[in-house]
């Protein structure tokens, strides 16, 4: 009999599995999100050197699991994370059975009923939000691999295992992955040793031999560095480098000490609002877990709280106020430890419950987590997720042969690594981040990628002397990526013209012909890679890294704009400008613009909606205040005129202008016709030239006008 309990078991839990694991292959990305994948891929597949820390057992790890015959190699890497995470469930709920043997918990449950809320526990832990969407990434192999770790820990000290040695190296292990979260867990290692083997001097030296055999991954880095690997961030072949990047000396000294206590109130609302991935009541249900096994037997209370407590508090009072949105990221690993809590709640408050409600409760409960898991997957499902890949594929495609590319930012660091070391695309394209040429290493980067530009930098040691010749080789045409944050100011000096090309800008020492300029403008829309660009819009909205490469396209569109503007072509700019808006629908800074060029041609209550729509959008938008305060006076309103340019100065915009301005308004008092708005018909000519032009949005607004009797208003 228990021999067929057995088999049933084994293969009622493989079909559960199976199904959970096909449930991921739905949603799953095909290819890089917008985090760091695109760089941690790139580097894993080429054995190189991603972001400090470097990651040496993600490069290791994922380069072995990218040899897998399946999908694109960024698919490979989010396999590598489902795969972690499915690893750490089993372990977890292999946990939750022994606790409950060893508190005796489950001595009114049915073992058949102790089945089924394993299963819910492993739902639960499969549908929290956080889990769930790192699962989709390749980067979250990285937090998945730390949830791997505390997941064995938690079963080391339940079942009671002596494997001091084998935690220690763990430990050792887990920092060649992500040593800031994994060296919090110290304090429950020292207990843990305390309370398994005696403290001596013979132990000591085991216990730091076995954790430098796993730390000595790190060995890695300087390794592949002696032979050039790239993509690489830096080159550790000496203390002073391999120091910079294991410790992140990139970003040392950014953060203050001392923070004001909004700054920390802020990281604690976000601590307890990543509680909300979870299924409704599982952290509540964790909180009397923890209760429970503290009655049983503190210690391991004590245990349990010294690796949820250091994590929080560090992600509560060092954390990056930039980064907030990252604050569930760094809480996934914990989540088994969660979980595992709230199995316990749960079997203590059904402890002597009757049959019928046990069944029942068992019912619901399961029927509840699926339909929360459905929530889960339609809001976290990737399976169209593309836009991060044909970004760098857009990048590249209106660059010319033999092209410089320095960029600015991860929005175009990691899909450009992706396209040019993974996908193998344009390796005649030099392209590197700005950053790097802070360093001897980042120069000799760029000589690795083209042996003719290895003259230009041995001419000179002098950092903005090398930029210089760089940009002024006629050799390779040199381009910088939207947003130039890192240019030095001396190079000004420069006789030269930014000018844009695609999702870059190009420098050029002469003005180019305006056709030709028209002309590029005009092609890159229609060659453009744009699959499934409005596909996570809404969701983006909340995601800095995918919200910026929106940004990105939105400012290309804005540059043509402006462009077709200093050229008097009015319906051309007002093209794209409604281009922009299928990539920043909600942007004060396209309404006013927008606002400018209709309200120019006379369709002013139209041209004073588009304003006020900006000011709804962003009401610290001065120029959107200043276009409003021009359709006023020139219907008469000048009050109200006097009033907005009082509030556009307010805001920022030129004092000298803004007051000139207001001067003029007196001259209109004086006498000045006022002007009219246009008629229906107008407006209905308007709309149709405009859904000519490629308008829809402005065809549609003007189409309301035409056929309404009194004109809306915001």
């Amino acid at each position: 009999m228990e021999e067929s309990q057995n088999k049933f078991s084994f293969w009622a839990w493989s079909l559960l599995f199976l199904g959970l694991w096909q449930i991921l292959l739905w949603a799953q990305s095909p290819s890089i999100l917008m985090d760091d994948s695109g760089e941690m891929v790139a580097a894993s597949w080429k054995l190189g050197l991603p972001h400090p820390p470097g990651y040496p057992l993600f490069d290791l790890l994922g380069h072995v699991f990218s040899w897998m015959p399946v999908g694109s190699v960024a698919f490979r890497f989010n396999l590598m994370t489902s795969a972690i995470v499915f690893l750490s469930i089993g372990i977890v709920l292999k946990t939750c059975l022994v606790l409950a043997d060893n508190l005796k918990l489950n001595k009114s449950l049915p073992a058949s009923k102790i089945q089924w809320f394993l299963i819910f526990t492993g739902l639960v832990f499969f549908f929290c939000e956080n889990v769930f969407s790192q699962c989709l990434s390749a980067k979250g192999s990285v937090y998945a691999l730390t949830l791997l770790f505390i997941s064995v820990l938690i079963w080391v000290r339940v079942s009671g295992k002596r494997l001091v040695y084998f935690v220690w190296f763990l430990w050792g292990l887990g920092l060649a992955n992500h040593w800031q979260t994994v060296i919090l867990l110290t304090p429950f290692l020292i207990l843990l040793t305390a309370f398994q083997s005696k403290i001596n001097l013979k132990n000591l030296v085991f216990l730091g031999f076995t954790s430098v055999l796993g730390l000595s991954l790190y060995l890695y880095l300087p390794l592949r560095a002696a032979l050039t690997a790239q993509p690489s961030w830096g080159s550790p072949l000496r203390w002073a480098e391999f120091k910079w990047i294991v410790f992140r000396q990139l970003v040392a000294g950014e953060e203050v000490k001392i923070h004001p206590f909004s700054f920390y109130a802020q990281g604690l609302r976000a601590v307890l609002n990543s509680y909300q991935s979870f299924v409704p009541g599982v952290v509540v249900l964790a909180v009397v877990g923890l209760w429970v096994i503290y009655r049983h037997e503190k210690k391991m209370a004590r245990d349990f709280l010294a690796i949820l407590l250091p994590v929080i508090l560090a992600l509560t009072l060092v954390h990056e106020e930039y980064n907030l949105y990252l604050i569930p990221v760094y809480l996934m690993p914990l989540s088994g430890l969660i979980v595992f809590l709230g199995f316990v709640g749960l079997l203590w408050l059904l402890a002597g419950k009757g049959n019928f409600f046990q069944a029942t409760l068992i019912f619901v409960l399961i029927l509840f987590v699926s339909i929360w898991g459905w929530s889960v997957f339609e809001n976290q499902n990737k399976t169209k997720y593309m836009l991060a890949e044909d970004f760098g594929i857009n990048v590249m495609k209106f660059l010319p042969r033999g092209s410089v590319l320095l960029a600015d930012g991860d929005n175009y660091v990691m899909p450009l690594w992706y396209a040019k070391y993974v996908t193998g695309k344009r390796p005649d394209l030099v392209m590197e981040p700005m950053v790097f040429l802070y360093h001897d290493w980042g120069w000799n980067q760029i000589a690795l990628q083209s042996n003719d530009l290895k003259e230009v930098i041995q001419a000179t040691a002098v950092y903005e002397d090398r930029l210089i010749r760089l940009v002024e080789d006629k050799r390779h045409p040199f381009f910088y990526s939207f947003g130039r944050q890192f240019w030095p100011e001396t190079l000004n000096r420069l006789k030269g013209h930014w000018v844009v090309s695609g999702l870059a800008y190009g420098w050029t020492p002469l003005v180019p012909a305006d056709e030709k300029i028209k002309g590029e403008f005009k092609k890159v829309p229609a060659q453009e890679r744009l699959r499934g660009l409005t596909e996570n819009l809404g969701v983006a909205m909340e995601d800095p890294p995918t919200n910026g490469l929106y940004h990105c396209y939105g400012e290309e569109r804005l540059a043509a704009a402006n462009w077709f503007r200093d050229h008097k072509d009015d319906l051309a700019a007002l093209a794209q400008l409604d281009s922009t808006l299928s990539v920043l629908p909600k942007s004060a800074l396209v309404y006013a613009n927008m606002a400018s060029l209709v309200g120019q041609r006379g369709f002013l209550e139209m041209s004073r909606n588009l304003c006020f729509m900006a000011i709804e959008e962003d009401p610290q938008s001065g120029l959107s205040y200043v276009n409003l305060a021009k359709v006023d006076a020139s219907q008469g309103r000048y009050f109200e005129a006097n009033r907005e340019y009082e509030e556009a100065m307010s805001l920022g915009m030129n004092r000298e202008w803004v007051e000139g301005q207001m001067s003029l308004l007196d001259h209109h008092e004086r006498g000045t016709k006022i002007s009219k708005d246009k008629s229906r018909a107008e407006y209905g000519k308007w709309s149709e030239i405009l859904e000519k032009s490629g308008c829809p949005f402005l065809s549609q607004l003007a189409f309301q006008y035409s056929v309404k009797s009194e004109k809306p208003l915001n």
